[in-house]
């Protein structure tokens, strides 16, 4: 029997970062149930080329988690809920981004909600925007 055979960890998380900076900052969290992102803000083509890296598309992400609506962190959030993903963000990151608010769940800071097998958490922090949100994103046994 090879590695191959074994079917899927299902706690399995893998985290992957797809841009740090001013330039623009996005995190992919995969397990086997979800595909997120956590933040959007680097641009169509750094991002479409590392989901290709990592087996996806854009219309493969189930969700993206916006800590706050400064370009290098939302800049692609239109793209992405256009392509079907779900806008998960404090209700004044949301508004202040200027997004529909269709494919959007409100999420309150010290609040979690359950999306495809992930407990997400809002976390309150302090940045220069209207309403910043860290999260704690917990998977089965592993937390993030």
């Amino acid at each position: 029997m090879n590695a191959s055979d074994h079917p899927p960890d299902p706690n399995a998380v893998s985290v992957t970062s797809l841009g740090s900076g001013s330039s623009g900052n996005a995190l992919l969290v995969q397990t086997t149930a979800a595909t997120i992102l956590v933040d959007c803000g680097v641009g169509v083509r750094k991002m479409t080329s590392a989901l290709a890296a990592a087996g996806k598309r854009l219309q493969d992400v189930d969700g993206v988690l916006l800590s706050h609506e400064h370009v290098d962190h939302n800049r692609e959030a239109g793209r992405l809920q256009r392509a079907g993903a779900l806008l998960i963000s404090i209700p004044g990151t949301a508004a202040a981004s200027n997004l529909p608010g269709e494919l959007h769940l409100p999420l309150n800071r010290s609040q979690s909600v359950s999306f495809r097998g992930l407990e997400i958490t809002g976390i309150q922090v302090a940045h220069d925007a209207a309403e910043p949100c860290g999260f704690f994103i917990r998977a089965g046994a592993v937390g993030i």
